[in-house]
């Protein structure tokens, strides 16, 4: 996640506040639990989405995309360093071997089933 060129600790705290008034959806890799401590910080409801796939099906969907922020050549190096939620975490977990559109009806879904209040 960046803002016009932020850091994303920066653009988190950009995001928290304006999202005061209402539900928002914030797209990063927030790869380990401190990343998303810090989000949580700022947002104590956020409820992340967990995606789950192969390297080779992941590795494919970055080769078909048009973009300059996340080469092929540092997937490796992002699955390393991914930590999963952990249980005490609020997340969902959504494989990613179906198409966007399929995967996007289930994230909805799922989130539909997760109390967002403690």
């Amino acid at each position: 996640m960046m803002i016009a060129g932020l850091g994303w600790r920066k653009s988190g705290r950009l995001w928290a506040g304006s999202a005061a008034g209402g539900p928002g959806v914030v797209a990063c890799s927030a790869l380990k639990r401190t990343y998303r401590d810090f989000l949580r910080s700022y947002a104590p409801d956020a409820v992340f989405v967990h995606l789950t796939g192969s390297a080779g099906t992941i590795s494919e969907r970055i080769n078909a995309r048009v973009h300059e922020y996340m080469p092929a050549t540092l997937l490796a190096s992002q699955l390393e360093t991914l930590e999963a939620p952990e249980a005490d975490e609020r997340h969902i977990t959504v494989a990613i071997n179906t198409s966007p559109e399929l995967i996007a009806d289930q994230v909805l879904k799922q989130l539909g089933r997760v109390q967002l209040t403690p």
